[in-house]
């Protein structure tokens, strides 16, 4: 290797910071259009102690606790019984959320992509539109989750119920008014309307049926619009817990977390740490993205996540971000590497419980780069319908 090359390589290990296309917004406008993580739905923003996974008005339920959540599926063990570096990238393409705070439409999306890609060899483009445009944040806050937040757990419970389409279905349009193809009431319909013809959402909510028989309809219409994934359900990784979510991208696969991303978006490559930890930005949770792997930079050492982006692949490293990668148990004070959210209610519309009573707004201990470790959860028992 030459000495231009070992410079190169070395500058491109480096943090950089500079310009890119989300440059020129206001920070009410990033906020409003490239977050989305609704962090009060989380049990450890709630006075009640338990979080609210009430599935979305299109289930018809009325039910405050998930059917879907369940155990992890593999045991916790030290740090030394896995691999040392793992990634599960490029499995399917970077998407882009735009002016729509979806970020857990496309985390809950990618991280399903990336399960299909691992057990089946077939990479399949899934749609975030369906979610943005079924599920409801349960928190009865005036409207869909859509385009102002929920989070994965909501959509994977969605998924569980009603499997999701194809990417080509129902294409992306960063709007929560696009009706959802179960119907705005969330039951099953006749599939013909008052004239006997067949309308477009009610030949969706057919094609979920595994008893329709399809024989007497365009063969086209028939692979584009059925459903093409399900999961069984999904499964919390222990709060603030690096071992847990080592072990859980090493054995699980890709991993859906929530990150105070206000500083990231100057991100141009690089294992990132923000340089004042003091500030509350870098603690303040709202954005939901992918842990696709880890491992350690080969010029500087420092070890990092690798963590999947729905700002476009012009933006950071390809659409991806580096973190760095603190074992807590490495720190003579773990809790260096922490902080709280102060701001558990911040960019939500929403003040009351389901039951009407108050949200007392308190400060969560969040830990990890930007608070990561915070919120774990990854699909569990992922296969193609």
């Amino acid at each position: 290797m030459t000495m231009a090359m070992v410079m190169t390589t070395v500058i491109n290990s480096i943090l950089n910071m500079g310009v890119n296309h989300l440059t020129d917004l206001t920070e009410e406008e990033l906020k409003s259009y490239f977050l989305g993580y609704d962090k009060s739905l989380h049990a450890s923003y709630s006075t009640t102690g338990s979080s609210t996974t009430s599935t979305s008005r299109k289930l018809s339920s009325t039910s405050t606790t998930s059917n879907s959540k369940m155990d992890l599926p593999f045991n916790i063990t030290d740090i030394e019984s896995l691999p040392t570096s793992i990634s599960y990238k490029s499995k399917t393409p970077i998407k882009n959320q735009g002016q729509c705070g979806s970020c857990w439409a496309f985390s809950s999306i990618a991280a399903l992509e990336g399960h299909l890609a691992l057990q089946t060899g077939i990479v399949d483009i899934l749609s975030p539109q369906e979610l943005i445009s079924c599920v409801d944040n349960p928190n009865h806050c005036g409207g869909n989750g859509g385009c102002t937040g929920t989070t994965a757990e909501l959509a994977f419970e969605y998924i569980a119920n009603n499997g999701i389409l194809k990417e080509e279905s129902l294409p992306y349009k960063a709007d929560d008014k696009i009706t959802c193809p179960l119907g705005s009431d969330g039951h099953d319909h006749d599939a013909r309307n008052g004239n006997g013809a067949m309308g477009i959402d009610s030949f969706t909510t057919m094609l979920r049926h595994k008893n329709f028989n399809k024989k007497n309809h365009n063969k086209k219409q028939q692979n584009n619009d059925q459903v093409v994934a399900k999961v069984e359900g999904y499964a919390n990784v222990p709060t603030n817990n690096y071992k847990a979510l080592m072990n859980a991208v090493a054995k699980g696969g890709p991993v859906v977390i929530a990150a105070a991303a206000m500083t990231w978006f100057s991100y141009e490559g690089g294992v990132y740490a923000p340089p004042d930890t003091t500030k509350a930005a870098v603690w303040d949770l709202d954005h939901g993205i992918v842990v696709e792997g880890y491992g350690t930079d080969d010029v500087t050492g420092e070890d990092y996540w690798l963590v999947r982006n729905s700002w476009g692949a012009q933006w950071g490293e390809d659409g991806y971000i580096r973190l760095k990668r603190v074992d807590p148990d490495t720190l003579d004070d773990p809790d260096s590497d922490c902080g709280f959210d102060e701001t558990p209610l911040d960019g939500i519309a929403c003040e009351l419980n389901p039951d009407g009573s108050k949200i007392a707004p308190q400060k969560v201990k969040v830990c990890g780069t930007t608070g990561m470790l915070s919120d774990p959860v990854l699909p569990v028992g992922v296969y193609r319908v």
